[in-house]
């Protein structure tokens, strides 16, 4: 109880104490326009009533009752009963898939290469562009020669 009054009694002096400087018009540096003392009664007054009215309301803040203990009550039990029954059609048989046949193929023949034409063989040699499967060639122009070999 003692804090409270303490708390009472100290705000309203802390809060009103610089009232009355200025109240009587004294600021830290004059300004260049004003320079006079008003030291009439009613300003103090103001003062005053101001410095207690702003400490009541403190003080009142402080003092006011903690709100209310949260309790929290546990849930209700859940109870379950007996599952429902459902009835559903059985589900379809799984689904069984017939191996995919299997291909062997026939083992590589090894035989010798194919023999190469002598007509295909001579220009292969004398024309580096030759293309065997047209007889043609490119001269050093670009244009499409066919080869013309001694073999026919």
């Amino acid at each position: 109880m003692s804090r409270i009054a303490a708390a009472v009694i100290a705000i309203p002096m802390a809060v009103a104490a610089p009232l009355p400087a200025l109240a009587d018009g004294y600021y830290p540096y004059p300004p260049p326009y004003v320079h006079h003392h008003n030291n009439s009664g009613a300003n103090m007054l103001a003062a005053g009533a101001l410095g207690l009215i702003g400490g009541a309301l403190i003080a009142g803040a402080m003092t006011s009752p903690p709100p209310p203990a949260v309790v929290y009550a546990p849930p209700p039990p859940v109870v379950y009963g007996p599952p429902p029954v459902v009835y559903a059609a059985p589900p379809p048989p799984p689904v069984v898939y017939a191996r995919p046949p299997v291909y062997v193929a026939n083992p590589p023949v090894y035989a010798a290469p194919p023999q190469v034409p002598a007509r295909v063989a001579w220009c292969q040699a004398r024309y580096r562009t030759y293309n065997p499967y047209n007889n043609t060639w490119v001269d050093n122009y670009g244009q499409l020669r066919v080869c013309v070999s001694p073999y026919g």
